[in-house]
């Protein structure tokens, strides 16, 4: 599939950095994707690169990095080295080119279909009540510092990596605060773990039934997925 031209996608993706209030990279995601959902961009294209991107949006490349790993991970971007980044046209559940030639090996479905418990299709806890009382209590001189930023730091509110460090020391645990990754969620956290850890063609055993969206991390991966219940093999 061809490479969509940075000055199209630059036209289509006209007014995203002012919609919501959600970080940069959150809302360039979002809008990359609703590009794919309404079909403005075929499925199977392939995104400019991030350095070209970040020029011609204005913004910079850590935010189309950022951006770009929010799609992988939610399974709306395929990455692939010396190929580029690919636009999948129906979000987590298309089935690769992979799966297809080997009759669907590792496929989702073949987990959850013989499952009749809890879905675990997502994995979100209730919010937590003390989080919007707290930020329902900041002053303007206290978020003024926050919202003069683009709204994303590559590795987390350093007060924020201080607190969850200072937590771990006080749990008995050694932690500096450059030992702490924030990410913008369970599903990027478990995408970086599977970058960093697991290997095309590496076996991987899974609870069965288990988040989908970890199966996905480690399928983009090319893990061979060995599902086992709760009471083992």
């Amino acid at each position: 599939m061809a490479k969509i031209p940075t000055a199209r996608l630059s036209r289509l993706l006209t007014g995203w950095s002012s919609e919501g209030a959600a970080p940069l990279p959150r809302r360039l995601a979002d809008a990359l994707r609703e590009l794919a959902e309404r079909a403005d961009v075929a499925p199977g294209s392939t995104l400019p690169s991030q350095r070209e991107l970040a020029g011609v949006l204005g913004v910079s490349r850590s935010t189309v990095t950022a951006a770009y790993s929010l799609l992988e991970a939610e399974g709306w971007l395929e990455s692939r080295r010396g190929s580029g980044s690919r636009l999948r046209g129906s979000g987590a559940l298309e089935q690769s080119a992979d799966e297809e030639r080997h009759g669907g090996e590792g496929r989702l479905a073949s987990f959850d279909a013989r499952t009749s418990g809890a879905d675990l299709s997502s994995g979100a806890l209730d919010g937590l009540g003390a989080v919007a009382d707290t930020v329902g209590a900041l002053t303007g001189a206290e978020l003024a510092p926050l919202l003069r930023a683009d709204g994303y730091l590559t590795h987390g509110l350093p007060e924020l990596r201080e607190g969850i460090a200072a937590y771990y020391r006080g749990a008995g645990l050694p932690t500096e605060p450059e030992q702490i990754l924030v990410t913008a969620g369970s599903q990027q956290a478990v995408w970086l773990v599977a970058q960093a850890l697991v290997d095309p063609g590496d076996t991987v055993v899974v609870e069965n039934p288990t988040y989908r969206g970890a199966l996905e991390a480690l399928r983009s991966r090319g893990a061979r997925l060995v599902p086992i219940g709760g009471d083992g093999p």
